[in-house]
Formats: C-alpha cells, structure tokens, sequence
C-alpha cells in the first residue's frame, strides 16, 4: 500500500524515534563494521535491497569516536551492501549532504511503514475514498497532490507511535507527546481538501442520511431519490474553484428534543422582504399596530415555500413583486393577496414558472384591486 509520508518525514520531527527510542520489531536491517565516505555509506555482508530499504527511509549510524551519533536519510539504495545517505535536507530535492566520514560504523535501519499504512487507511476513510472507504470510485492514486496529506500523516504516525511506546513503559510523557501530535493530526487534517477532476460534484445526503460526494452529472431527480441538497463544486487541475449553495429552494426539517419537528416563525411589525432561505418559514404579524406588507423572494427556486398567518387584526400583506399569487381570489401579477382576520392562514409554494402557487389558505384573502 503506498503512503503519504516516509520514514524521513518522521525524522525531521522525531529523530530520537529511530534512535534510543526505535521499535525493536520494525528493524529492516542492523550491523556493524560500516564504512561512511562523503554521502556513501558501505556495509559488507548486508543486504539491504532483500529487506526493503528503500529511499526515503531512515538510518541510524553510530561511530566509536562518537563523530556519527544520529539519523540520516537513505537517498537511494545504490547496491545490496550500498547506501547513498545524507544529513537531513529541507527539501528532499536538493543535493545530498555528506555526514562525517567514519569506519567502524554501527548501523541501524528501521521503518514506521505498518504505521503509515494505517495513517493512509485512515484518512481516505475520513475523505470518502479507497481503500478507507471501499465503496468509492476512487482511490489514492487519482489524487493529483498527495502532498496536502504528507503533514498529517507524518503527524499521525508519531503520535501512533508514542501510544505503543506509552503502553509498553510507565512514563507519562509518552502519553502527552502522543496526545500532542494527535491533535496536529486533526489540525492538519482539517485543513487538507481533496477534490476530484470533475467539472461539478454534486453533494447531497441520501435519504439514509449518507454524505453523497460522487455524483458528477447533476442531483438525482427528487421523486425517485429523496434528498437533501447540499452544494456545488465546481473543480479544475484537482483543485476547488467554487462551491455554489444547493440549499437554497429545496425544503427540509431537522429534529429536535425528542425527535418532533420545528419550524421558524417570526412575527412582523413592520414590512419586510423575505430571502429564499427563509423558505418553509411561518411569518404573521402577532404585534402589528398597522398593516404590514411582506415581500416574496423574486426568482426563487421551484418548491421555496411559506406561510403567513394573521395573529393581529390589521390587513397582513403578501406581496409577490412582479410575480403572480394563482388562486381564486384572482391571478394578476404585481398584486398583493391581504385578509385582516386573527386566524386566517396562506400558503404559497414558488412554481416552475416563476410565479407562486397557493396551496393552503383558511378564511379570506383577497386580491389587490
């Protein structure tokens, strides 16, 4: 399985992890009577290309004069006995960097690969794609940039790794070094975004609650697959270039306390516009002292709906801007429908057209002369 970081991205925070500190059972190779020349670093009898060792790893090398005491990159893996290693680098494209030159050299080469693996299972099961999640079309190597993820996979690793060395020593820092970079993880995590090659991804939950992030063509049609619409994303390269709202005209109630279902209501004193995403709100005009007029939203999306209640005994305005109000108390656009009696009710949903459909109504709402 590939992975998101290598043994020398753990180096570069944690170099005592491959030193006093490394995991007996994760050596690859380990020996003494090597020879280290500039950034060639020779072991006879070795063979480091049947145990894996591999470049981006990392060597601990230890000297009897105490000139080597620490960990280098492996930069490639020149031969079964031969290594060419370096002092660790900002970038691992720069040139190699010649360690001081030693004989009698003691070498170790351990890895934390188990521990990426389960890094990289880990965070394509957060993102919703394989192997973490099984189910996706797609897996790691349709991300264009793995490198987003290098931080928090290196950061995943080491705290993995100081839980083991915490549940194998009775020493409370191990416990804290791990919590520590726990949390960088999930910083770092929350801070990567992923996205597909595609035009448009379409985000939507499905009616068992599911987040939806692979449709490409368009929402699914709402008759034979209920959903809840989310948003937009529209992506080049891999990357995001926007994220267009899909909530707004599409109705949906959230459970509360005991799981019954609650609406917003809002009493107006006074005229107000109302906003696509007040759709399915109850709006009256409980404390008016005169009428009040509320405007709907101009070009709102099929299916944006509200309803208006008189709870004042003031004329209660709705006002469909150039729109229509259709029912049969008259169809004429730019008129408002009034009724002026506590009690009386309208609803009204926008339609295909445009326009606005009533589709509930109680006592008298008449048309604008």
């Amino acid at each position: 399985m590939a992975s998101f970081s290598n043994d020398t991205d753990i180096l570069k925070y944690e170099p005592i992890l491959f030193g006093e500190l490394h995991l007996p059972n994760q050596v690859l190779a380990k020996g003494t009577g090597g020879t280290l020349s500039g950034t060639t670093f020779t072991a006879s009898g070795a063979d480091f290309v049947s145990v894996s060792v591999a470049a981006g790893g990392a060597i601990y090398l230890h000297s009897a004069d105490g000139s080597l005491d620490g960990g280098y990159e492996i930069v490639s893996v020149d031969s079964a006995t031969e290594l060419t290693v370096s002092v660790v680098r900002a970038d691992s494209d720069n040139d190699a960097v010649s360690p001081p030159s030693a004989s009698s050299v003691s070498y170790r080469v351990s890895s934390f690969t188990p521990q990426a693996e389960e890094i990289v299972f880990q965070l394509t099961e957060y993102f919703g794609i394989k192997p973490g999640h099984a189910a996706s079309d797609y897996d790691i190597d349709d991300i264009l940039d793995v490198n987003v993820l290098k931080r928090a996979s290196v950061f995943g690793v080491i705290s993995s790794v100081y839980t083991m060395l915490a549940s194998q020593a009775d020493d409370e820092n191990f416990w804290k070094k791990s919590l520590h970079y726990q949390r960088l993880f999930e910083k770092a995590r929350e801070r990567c975004r992923l996205a597909d090659d595609k035009e448009n991804i379409y985000i939507y939950l499905d009616s068992a609650g599911s987040l939806v992030t692979n449709e490409y063509s368009s929402f699914p049609d709402m008759v034979t697959t209920p959903h809840i619409r989310l948003a937009v994303v529209t992506t080049s390269d891999g990357d995001i270039d926007l994220i267009t709202d899909a909530r707004i005209g599409h109705n949906f109630v959230m459970p509360y306390e005991s799981g019954g279902v609650k609406k917003t209501v809002e009493a107006h004193t006074s005229d107000d516009t109302l906003t696509v995403a007040e759709s399915g709100s109850i709006h009256t005009n409980l404390g008016a002292g005169g009428t009040v007029t509320l405007t709907l939203p101009a070009s709102a999306s099929a299916g944006t709906v509200f309803t208006f209640a008189v709870q004042a005994a003031y004329g209660l305005r709705v006002d469909p801007g150039s729109a229509t109000i259709r029912d049969d108390s008259g169809q004429t656009a730019d008129k408002y429908k009034v009724a002026d009696a506590i009690g009386e009710c309208l609803a009204v949903a926008a339609d295909s057209n445009g326009d606005w459909v009533t589709i509930a109504k109680n006592g008298t709402w008449t048309e604008e002369a």
